[in-house]
């Protein structure tokens, strides 16, 4: 960033790398998938983040536990074992949520989510957005496509060209 920061409850936060963003709590989802296609559900979830054993082994067992544990409390329906290149777009959303979970972010960037998805899908990703505001884990949720804003959002600020236009309420 040429300048600013991110303003969390805790703190205020220069960003300026991913990995900043992780510490932070910040995750980011983006358009197009970043998962690795070949690999489980479960190893998606833990990657760069597995628990070890002794001479740097991953803990099968305390990873299924961890990511079963995780998919539980946030009411996250995958099996754990397939890989994600054999699940529906949607599913393959919720991996990478379940992603920014086990690394503990509490807010997570969504960018264009719904670029893939059915009508169908995006209302079952509107549905896990629900469950995770609920649990208070800030979204933020950027799309061009206002009726998805307005069925999603509490609140919308409209920028152009990095000005921000607009903030306001949206009403229910």
């Amino acid at each position: 960033p040429d300048s600013g920061y991110v303003t969390l409850p805790d703190r205020a936060v220069v960003l300026g790398d991913p990995r900043k963003s992780l510490t932070a709590g910040i995750a980011c989802i983006y358009q197009e998938s970043h998962l690795v296609p070949a690999l489980s559900v479960l190893d998606n979830v833990t990657l760069g983040n597995q628990p070890l054993k002794s001479f740097g082994r991953i803990d099968r067992a305390k990873q299924r536990e961890q990511v079963v544990g995780l998919l539980a409390r946030h009411g996250i329906d995958l099996d754990i074992e397939v890989s994600v290149q054999s699940l529906p777009t949607v599913q393959q959303k919720q991996v990478e949520i379940a992603k920014a979970l086990a690394r503990n972010a509490r807010v997570i960037l969504m960018d264009e989510p719904t670029a893939w998805l059915s009508q169908v899908e995006v209302q079952h990703l509107f549905r896990s957005i629900r469950g995770l505001t609920a649990q208070g884990i800030c979204v933020l949720y950027i799309s061009h496509v206002l009726d998805e804003v307005f069925a999603v959002a509490d609140s919308v600020t409209v920028m152009r060209d990095g000005q921000v236009m607009l903030t306001a309420p949206v009403r229910t």
